[in-house]
């Protein structure tokens, strides 16, 4: 299921079999999306990390990529390669002291 697409000539695509395997800033990561009826999702996994994000919004106007981007950002602040501003005041959100997991 993530075997990426191959193009006519030779290029390997992003896209494969509904989900997109790409690099975020230096660590691999396979997303997919998708909205209906002003429902909004994204699911983005960093295999390696271990780590997986689920965004859900009931609103036609909501960003889940974006969102799911964002927490990526704060929970993996020491092994994204460049930072990225997570605020319009241009200061980065520090990772949190505490994580917690639903068991």
């Amino acid at each position: 299921m993530t075997e990426q697409g191959k193009l006519n000539n030779g290029d390997t695509i992003d896209y494969a079999a509904g989900l997109i395997i790409e690099d975020n800033k230096g660590l691999p990561t396979i997303r997919h999306g998708g909205a209906f009826v002003g429902f909004r999702a994204e699911l983005l996994r960093f295999p390696h990390e271990r780590l997986s994000i689920a965004i859900f919004a009931n609103s036609g106007y909501a960003n889940p990529s974006k969102l799911a981007d964002q927490v990526a950002d704060i929970l993996l602040i020491d092994e994204l390669v460049e930072s990225r501003e997570l605020s319009d005041e241009n200061t980065l959100i520090e990772k949190p002291t505490e994580i917690y997991a639903l068991s």
